[in-house]
């Protein structure tokens, strides 16, 4: 057999093989769908974990943000409304903060510390903002100077005190728009500005708020405790031009030195809701508030209570509009109850032809509860009246029940 032949029969078998194995194969097109598996994405195990935002720690290691360097656990807290530590609380162990409305926020715990009983430190707002307090008691006097919001903890948790020598807070800027306070108790404050109509009269010894020119500054008041301040008018607020919105909040004159009314408003237009107002005690007219003939008073839902007048005016007295009435929410009942004065121990109503008084829905109490001696009283009335819940009108010369 030749050599030639001997090949060709070696080769065929193989040959055969080998077109048996490509026809197998092309039974089955081939495609590029991958593993039902196969989730496009890089297999976790096989990727290098990076530190994204260079602060020296990974995802994996616990950054709770790797897309910011100022993140991750241990880091220091900032006023920045953000978790830095990583322990899923924002901004842990800084009591004192503010937030500007443009810009980065910044601790101010060291300003408010600097502050003691025998120093309260002088703090100015110059910026418009948030300053959010925690828990704590701090002596200090802020000047507000800017859109501001101040809020507390609550009435037992958030205290400014002015150490009985400096105004707890003061806003007293035109250029003021509005001003918030909630949450707090301001306590133990001397008043340090003077009342614009009586020079040598210092007013305004927890919150002393001036606007002189329009638009008026807003001063709103959500859940504000303001306690044992002094002043010779308004030792709780002194406003002189002010829109006063007041809201679920509590003034108490015990500790409290004033001679005329731990709320003074002349030049205001003031609402006043669920709130209490007791304890005051004065020398002159007006224990609890002094309404002057360019203000008006709205209460709505709120409590007038044993607050005491030397003169006229155990609650009120009255040289503009007030109206009394229920909650504008809850329907309650407002009260004006054991007040006393020599005249018009609930309100006594000046010779103001501006002034008057409604009532819608109050309670002036009866026996143990009522006024002393009366009351309603006013400069043309020729006895007092007395009144329990019935709606009523009254002028300085007298009232008409609706």
């Amino acid at each position: 057999m030749s050599i030639h032949r001997s090949l060709l029969l070696i080769a065929l078998p193989f040959s055969l093989a080998l077109a048996q194995a490509c026809d197998k194969a092309g039974d089955k097109p081939h495609t590029d769908t991958p593993p039902e598996d196969d989730t496009g994405k890089p297999d976790d195990s096989e990727v290098e974990d990076v530190d994204q935002d260079g602060d020296g720690i990974t995802g994996a290691d616990g950054d709770c943000d790797d897309d910011d360097a100022k993140s991750y656990p241990g880091a220091l807290e900032l006023c920045d409304k953000v978790d830095n530590d990583c322990d899923d609380s924002i901004d842990d162990g800084l009591r004192v903060c503010f937030y500007p409305t443009e810009g980065e926020g910044s601790s101010m715990d060291s300003d408010f510390d600097a502050g003691s009983a025998s120093s309260p430190a002088e703090i100015l707002l110059t910026t418009p903002g948030t300053l959010v307090l925690g828990e704590g008691e701090w002596f200090v006097s802020l000047r507000i100077s800017a859109d501001v919001s101040v809020t507390g903890a609550g009435v037992d948790e958030t205290t400014l005190s002015g150490g009985d020598s400096v105004s707890v807070i003061l806003v007293e800027d035109d250029l003021v728009d509005a001003v918030t306070l909630s949450d707090l108790t301001l306590t133990n404050g001397q008043a340090t500005r003077l009342h614009k109509d009586v020079a040598k009269y210092p007013a305004g010894g927890g919150l002393y708020c001036l606007s002189s020119s329009e638009p008026h500054t807003t001063l709103t008041l959500e859940g504000v405790s303001i306690t044992a301040s002094s002043a010779v008018v308004g030792s709780a607020l002194y406003s002189l031009g002010c829109t006063v919105n007041i809201n679920n909040s509590n003034f108490d004159g015990i500790d409290a030195i004033t001679e005329t009314a731990g709320v003074f408003l002349e030049n205001t237009t003031a609402t006043i809701s669920n709130t209490t107002i007791q304890n005051f005690s004065a020398t002159q007219d007006g224990g609890g508030v002094y309404v002057t003939s360019d203000a008006s008073l709205a209460l709505f839902g709120s409590h007038l209570l044993g607050n005491k007048s030397a003169s006229s005016g155990g609650a009120i007295f009255n040289q503009g509009q007030i109206s009394c009435a229920v909650g504008q929410e809850d329907g309650a009942e407002g009260t004006i109850q054991s007040n006393t004065s020599l005249g018009g121990g609930g309100v006594y109503i000046d010779e103001y032809d501006s002034a008057i008084i409604s009532s819608t829905g109050c309670d002036w109490g009866s026996g143990t509860d009522d006024n002393s001696p009366d009351d309603v009283n006013g400069d043309g009335f020729t006895a007092g009246q007395s009144f329990t819940t019935e709606s009523f009108t009254c002028t300085y010369l007298g009232c008409t029940t609706n």
